[in-house]
């Protein structure tokens, strides 16, 4: 019998059995002391390292962790691994730069290649450590999912928001968490601390935005609890708020506080009728909602009677009435480019001004100018600047609470404008609202003595205007094409066009005739427009 194969055999095999089953690994460095060693497996192709952390002053330190290597984007490697029943990536190389993600650390320190230490590496020690740990069950129970583990964690972190929110709201709920109500799968893919503490924050936010709310939150809510449930839901039980999250919660710290403005009701503060046709911004200050927009409300006067209300907007930050202290109309908002401070003022011409602001000629545009931290309140409407005193929040409250409110008082809105040779204007204006922006006026006659005219019959449509007087002989005609023509009696005389808005030519600038129609042709003179430039 020929042994010499067998010997062969038995040598391969020893040598196969005897080969290191590590390959040459890497050392990184990184800032104090902290350290990160790679190991391959082998056979190299399976994309299996090993990976050693020392340094990171967390559960990782002195663990030989086995990892995946995911290589698959361009420029981008992650090395992966199992902790506490979840995937962790430990590292993420961007474009040649190593970045750790270590459990109990916000941070994110970055290591780089250590050629003294790599040089010094014994990848077999290495081998032999993960063996010992692997045996005795070390990296088994870091990768286990460890429920009561995973608790601590987040109620540690959740233990952040409410210590916000005690510091924002001067008083601290007692927190009761329903764990049971929490699966794993929860507990390991759902930060519970936003989940459950989004709602804690919103109300901490609150607080320190308004003193209404902080009151009614300090002295309601004694206990805040939080469930998982299906969908979100906010319930107040005597002082206990119980919030339901869900995994596919989103905007809850929206959803608390629209629920909150509405579940801390009171008895109406405010008049139950809406004298003038329109409910204020505070509606009946009926609960927590309106008294904190209330609350923010401002009111201005010059001590004659004359008040100007600064109120919050979601529209546009701010919306404006004007009033007697008795009735006040809501001063319209400019377009949406501007906030509802500003507001349009065809009477004033502020000169200084943008005349090209986003499209808009601001010289045209009078403002409301109320700091609440500097305590200062004035109207500008062109160059006139008006100083305006504050009232004090009860004689606000008694002022606001008992006025009625209407809408915007001046209801038209100039629509062509045009004059024949002698210096006789014709001016059509029309309803401002949608609902009467058919609403077609005419007024003929020279600067300061032009009279309405009774129409019959006013059409508007792609080939021009036709607006026919009473009588029938008398018809103002535009024409798109062509210039606008008066017919009296069978005569027809052609009219220039005096542009409501254009730009000048040379100057590319815009130019109006606004305080021509607001205030030389005399239509409009002598009546309000209800704004604070009325009278300031």
């Amino acid at each position: 019998m020929n042994l010499r194969p067998f010997l062969i055999l038995i040598l391969v095999a020893g040598v196969a059995r005897a080969e290191n089953p590590v390959g040459a690994g890497k050392v990184f460095a990184g800032p104090e002391g902290l350290t990160v060693t790679i190991v391959p497996t082998k056979p190299p192709a399976d994309g299996k390292v090993l990976v050693q952390f020392a340094g990171t002053g967390t559960v990782l330190d002195g663990k030989v962790i086995p990892h995946t290597v995911d290589a698959s984007d361009a420029g981008r490697t992650n090395y992966g691994t199992t902790y506490h029943g979840r995937d962790w990536i430990t590292i993420a190389v961007r474009d040649g730069v190593y970045s750790l993600a270590l459990p109990g650390r916000r941070d994110t320190p970055k290591v780089r290649f250590d050629d003294k230490r790599t040089a010094a590496l014994k990848p077999d020690e290495l081998y032999a450590v993960y063996g010992r740990q692997q045996a005795d069950g070390t990296l088994k129970a870091l990768a286990a999912f460890d429920r009561k583990a995973e608790t601590a964690q987040h109620e540690k972190a959740l233990l952040e928001t409410v210590e916000a929110f005690a510091k924002g709201c001067g008083a601290r709920p007692a927190v009761k968490i329903d764990w049971a109500s929490m699966s794993d799968a929860d507990l390991r893919e759902l930060s519970i601390a936003s989940y459950c503490g989004e709602p804690l924050d919103r109300m901490r936010q609150m607080c320190e935005d308004s003193t209404e709310a902080r009151q009614a939150i300090v002295a309601g809510v004694k206990t805040f609890a939080c469930t998982m449930g299906k969908s979100m839901q906010l319930d107040l039980a005597g002082s206990t708020l119980t919030w339901t999250t869900s995994r596919s919660a989103t905007n809850m710290g929206d959803f608390t506080r629209a629920n909150l403005e509405k579940k801390f009701a009171s008895a109406p503060t405010a008049a139950t009728t809406t004298a003038g046709g329109e409910a204020p911004p505070w509606g009946k200050a009926a609960n927590l909602g309106e008294r904190m927009i209330l609350e923010k409300t401002a009111v201005c006067t010059d001590g004659k009677s004359h008040y100007v209300v600064v109120a919050p907007s979601d529209k546009q930050a701010t919306q404006l009435y004007y009033g007697d202290g008795k009735l006040f109309h809501r001063v319209p908002l400019p377009p949406w480019v501007l906030t509802g401070d500003s507001f349009f003022e065809p009477r004033f011409f502020a000169k200084g001004k943008n005349p090209s602001f986003r499209g808009l000629d601001m010289r045209l545009f009078a403002t409301a100018s109320y700091d609440a931290a500097k305590k200062t309140c004035s109207v500008s409407c062109g160059e006139r600047k008006t100083d305006l005193s504050i009232l004090d929040e009860d004689a606000k409250k008694a002022l606001l609470v008992k006025a009625g409110y209407a809408p915007p008082l001046h209801k038209r809105a100039p629509h062509h404008l045009a004059r024949d040779e002698k210096g006789r204007y014709f001016y059509v204006d029309k309803g401002n609202t949608p609902e009467t922006e058919h609403n077609f006026r005419l007024f003929v006659g020279p600067k300061g003595a032009m009279r309405l005219q009774k129409m019959t019959n006013a059409v508007a449509d792609t080939e021009g205007e036709i607006f026919t007087t009473k009588s029938g002989s008398l018809r103002y005609v535009t024409d798109r094409k062509n210039p606008p023509t008066w017919i009296q009696g069978g005569k027809k005389t052609t009219l220039t066009v005096v542009p409501i808005e254009s730009v000048d030519d040379k100057t590319g600038e815009p130019v109006n005739n606004y305080q021509l129609i607001y205030n030389e042709l005399g239509v409009y003179l002598g009546e309000k427009l209800g704004n604070p430039c009325d009278d300031l």
